[in-house]
């Protein structure tokens, strides 16, 4: 039986307690374009934190530049990007890190019928969900509540039909 204090525990825990980190930051990610800034330079393409920043409308582009490389380097260790080292074309000895699609990130970027994930990982990371999660224990302590009930006090339905923008993310 593995001990408690094994490397692979840890490592395994630490996942488990960033999950939300890794949703919200795909989210971010969404809200900024950045699936849709890499798609568009075309298939297999790998862009650096610089070049999509170029594209983003920002007041700091510089201090933007390392921003975005944090959320990209979280999303590419959860293996929601790829990552290529590019030349930086100014100086050939250095090397910056490209951004690419995965399988996975293929699936928030439009099809030809305008039609992509994106809604769904919205939804998933809107307030209102996730406040409903935080009453997930009840459906133990109290089984006939429901976990959006308890949060907001109505059901989903009746909430999504007063908030117009909540149910346009479906």
């Amino acid at each position: 039986m593995e001990s408690h204090g094994s490397l692979e525990s840890h490592i395994s825990a630490w996942g488990l307690s960033n999950s939300i980190t890794v949703q919200m930051t795909l989210r971010a990610a969404i809200e900024l374009n950045v699936f849709n800034i890499i798609a568009k330079s075309g298939r297999g393409a790998h862009l650096t934190s610089k070049e999509i920043v170029s594209q983003i409308s920002t007041t700091n582009p510089n201090l933007a530049v390392e921003n975005l490389e944090r959320i990209l380097r979280l999303l590419s260790v959860h293996s929601l990007l790829t990552t290529s080292q590019i030349s930086d074309p100014n100086d050939q000895t250095r090397q910056e890190t490209g951004y690419g699609l995965t399988k996975e990130t293929l699936c928030l970027v439009p099809n030809e019928d305008g039609v992509s994930f994106v809604p769904l990982v919205m939804w998933g990371s809107e307030m209102h969900y996730i406040k409903s999660l935080y009453m997930l224990k009840y459906t133990v302590l109290e089984p006939e509540s429901s976990p959006f009930y308890k949060a907001h006090g109505e059901g989903l339905y009746e909430y999504m039909s007063k908030k117009p923008d909540v149910s346009q993310c479906l």
